[in-house]
């Protein structure tokens, strides 16, 4: 199941992951075009607001939010064979 993966594909690109960012840019009200790489898309993410640094330290906080919650679901699924739905 996870033969070819790779961080941009986990983090970025996975059809079954990657809405998760778009959610999450819609709450936040920020609008961007995701990037192709993991780097490229925490610095978009987290200096989206520009230098006002309380928003910045809030947004790398929900940024690293999101990653914790990918790699716990991914876990879930290949090592458990366990998946939870969003409903």
């Amino acid at each position: 199941m996870w033969k070819n993966e790779t961080i941009d594909h986990l983090i970025i690109h996975c059809p079954i992951f990657g809405d998760l960012w778009q959610q999450l840019k819609t709450w936040i009200g920020v609008f961007s075009v995701d990037p192709q790489q993991v780097m490229d898309h925490y610095y978009q993410f987290v200096y989206s607001s520009g230098g006002y640094t309380p928003r910045r330290s809030f947004l790398h906080l929900i940024w690293l939010c999101g990653i914790w919650v990918l790699w716990n679901e991914r876990n879930q699924r290949s090592l458990a064979n366990t998946a939870r739905t969003t409903v």
